[in-house]
């Protein structure tokens, strides 16, 4: 059973290509002749990246009132749902995606040579850095660990363009492979981050 406060994933949505006939309510399936066609005139859209969608945000459950909500604190925004089926169908919870999910523990590591910002101003990388350690993938779901700053987890789809700079390094780190201890901190990481929302607001 659910409870208030219970950290969610929404689940990953395919989109199928459809080649729509003179019918717009009988959709079908494309041909071969005709994905040939499609992807000789935009083959952007025949690109497996451009049919999937993750959302890169941690849920948190709210039931209030007979209504059930799920707030997402980095957008400030909640989404309103008429039952639990339907947030079984969207959503998996942070508990049960990590249960499923399989172990990486490698680097993601900036290149040298590599041009970026930093502090407002183009500099070079004159050595290989990393910034960040894939834990946990689950289909095209990442969750990483930022190796930087507040040393943050998120929550990245595979096709994010913002990683596409990024070198994935051979050797595997096994200090984050205690799932229990990385939910416990990441769930701790929301509570505190949305309590500062709160305080943010009530000021």
């Amino acid at each position: 059973m659910w409870i208030n406060g219970t950290v969610f994933v929404k689940k990953g949505i395919k989109y199928n290509i459809k080649i729509v006939t003179g019918d717009i309510n009988n959709p079908r399936p494309a041909t071969p002749e005709e994905l040939a066609f499609i992807k000789f005139i935009h083959p952007e859209l025949l690109e497996e990246k451009n049919n999937i969608k993750i959302d890169e945000n941690f849920w948190i459950l709210f039931i209030t009132n007979n209504r059930i909500f799920m707030y997402n604190h980095n957008q400030k925004i909640f989404e309103e749902y008429s039952s639990f089926d339907e947030i079984k169908e969207k959503f998996i919870t942070l508990e049960s995606f990590l249960n499923y999910a399989s172990y990486l523990g490698k680097k993601l590591v900036i290149p040298a040579g590599t041009e970026i910002i930093r502090n407002g101003k183009k500099v070079y990388c004159t050595k290989p850095i990393p910034e960040y350690i894939i834990l946990y993938i689950l289909e095209d779901a990442l969750i990483v660990k930022e190796l930087t700053g507040n040393g943050e987890y998120r929550l990245i789809s595979r096709f994010n363009p913002e990683f596409s700079k990024y070198e994935l390094d051979h050797e595997i780190d096994p200090a984050y492979s205690n799932k229990e201890q990385v939910f416990q901190d990441i769930v701790s990481q929301i509570y505190h981050n949305n309590r500062e929302d709160k305080e943010e607001r009530q000021r």
